[in-house]
């Protein structure tokens, strides 16, 4: 069982217009004082929100409010209880949770009260130092080793294949850029048939989906001290493919470029470089086949970005943005190109060699 965020998008409304209908009757229930709305979770358009966060006062302390107007199929406080019981890292955490009211049918919402984390993220996207690549890297060793050394979601009943998951994965980010038309029909039918030639024939056969923190980016990860780190977006555990959190950690770093003459070697220099700390992890080592595995990913992650992120999401679409996206979406276009030709040449090499 995992959850489906995105999967909402066709049916959410924006439970901002409920916001202070629920608020009041939360306050109300818990005495939580708010300070300030700090988070809307948005799907994709500002007028699909599915959940708010806020930060206030609980029991004359600092605390988070977490209002969901979307039913999850595993609640956050469930994740939580599950990590805590099966996590073996010591330097690894999720926030504690103070108080939880799980989905009431009748009012099409649940709301938990947790922890203010008061600390600075891993990195500050988009562009790390070695050292902090490096950091992230061993974050990502104990991660991979103590966090998961037992999935405490179990897989869903239906054997879902990594291709099932990717085939699937793009006709939704497919449908849905149609609906919203940002982005030139052309660009997007050649990028989503290139990409579905790219699973259908060129697929590691022993890329596997693996129970993974499905949002490992320096968003989600907040650094207390060298001994404690607090990870965030929990909703988002679940399977996917191998390595799919390395992926998304680079693919977080360049959406969240802002800069106004992004040059193409910015963006090409990045990809190494974390490709090449990546390669030193040693979990990473142990899979002889992860540099391809790698660069399906990237594809998957650049496919996702032209047709979801840039392509539909409202923040793209801000007038401050109207330099900026543009060049973002040749950059991942670039990168979409740059990972298909490391797929084909992998490919041509096993069928040299293999």
């Amino acid at each position: 069982m995992v959850n489906d965020i995105t999967g909402q998008y066709h049916k959410q409304g924006d439970f901002s217009k409920r916001e202070q209908e629920v608020l009041v009757e939360v306050k109300k229930l818990t005495g939580f004082k708010v300070d300030q709305l700090i988070f809307k979770g948005i799907i994709y358009k500002s007028d699909k929100i599915g959940s708010l966060i806020y930060r206030g006062q609980y029991k004359g302390k600092t605390a988070v409010l977490k209002l969901q107007g979307v039913p999850v199929q595993v609640d956050e406080y469930e994740i939580t209880k599950a990590f805590n019981l099966y996590n073996q890292s010591k330097i690894i955490r999720l926030p504690e949770i103070y108080l939880f009211q799980p989905w009431l049918e009748d009012k099409g919402y649940s709301f938990f009260i947790s922890e203010w984390v008061d600390a600075p993220r891993i990195f500050t996207m988009p562009w790390a130092t070695t050292e902090q690549m490096q950091e992230y890297a061993a974050f990502f060793q104990e991660y991979k080793t103590n966090c998961l050394a037992n999935p405490w979601l179990s897989f869903p009943s239906i054997n879902i294949t990594v291709k099932d998951y990717l085939l699937a994965q793009a006709s939704k980010r497919k449908i849905i850029c149609q609906k919203v038309g940002r982005i030139p029909e052309k660009l997007a039918d050649y990028i989503y048939h290139t990409y579905l030639e790219y699973v259908n024939n060129y697929l590691p056969t022993d890329l596997k989906m693996t129970f993974c923190h499905a949002h490992l980016s320096a968003n989600d990860i907040y650094k207390i001290s060298d001994k404690e780190y607090v990870l965030m977006s929990n909703l988002f555990w679940g399977y996917r493919p191998e390595w799919y959190e390395l992926a998304i950690n680079l693919w977080a770093c360049l959406i969240s470029i802002r800069e106004h003459n992004l040059q193409p070697k910015q963006s090409f220099d990045c990809v190494q470089d974390w490709l090449k700390v990546y390669k030193e992890i040693p979990v990473v080592q142990q899979d002889s086949n992860f540099e391809r595995k790698f660069w399906f990913l990237m594809a998957e992650r650049a496919v996702g970005a032209i047709l979801a992120d840039l392509g539909v999401n409202d923040e793209f679409a801000k007038p401050e943005m109207k330099d900026i996206t543009p060049q973002l979406l040749k950059m991942f276009e670039n990168l979409f190109y740059m990972a298909g030709f490391e797929i084909l040449r992998n490919s041509l090499k096993d069928d040299i060699f293999g």
